[in-house]
């Protein structure tokens, strides 16, 4: 009895099978299971293999140009959406920078009207000890 190493018996790779390879062993038990595959010659086979490939991957690259487009729109919608609101904050800004403007004006209008009489604190010190 020989024993062998087990790395050169194994003819399987480790991890999970690609979608290819499982759609290339679902043809492979068909061909298998047909009584007909005799009479099925090798080059036909092949084109079979070929042809059904080929539909998966252009339904893949359907489904990812259907992607593509649907994260492009979800992008373009939002950014309208961000410039309506950047055009409405941009607005209330300049309403509130209005109103400061507007009340700056005021207090000044209000200082300067004010007589002007300098401050005697001896003055107003008495005034409120004497009004006690």
């Amino acid at each position: 009895m020989t024993f062998t190493d087990s790395r050169s018996v194994c003819s399987y790779r480790r991890g999970r099978k690609s979608p290819a390879a499982s759609a290339v062993e679902a043809i492979k038990t068909e061909e298998d299971s047909d009584d007909d595959s005799a009479s099925v010659d090798a080059p036909a086979g092949k084109e079979s293999k070929y042809r059904r490939m080929r539909d998966l991957n252009n339904a893949a690259s359907k489904r990812c140009r259907q992607n593509r487009k649907r994260k492009q729109n979800a992008l373009e919608d939002e950014a309208v959406a961000l410039e309506k609101r950047n055009a409405v904050l941009k607005a209330r800004c300049e309403k509130m920078e209005q109103l400061v403007d507007r009340m700056k004006k005021e207090f000044i209008k209000k200082v300067a009207s004010r007589p002007k009489t300098p401050l005697d604190l001896d003055q107003i010190m008495a005034e409120r000890l004497s009004s006690i």
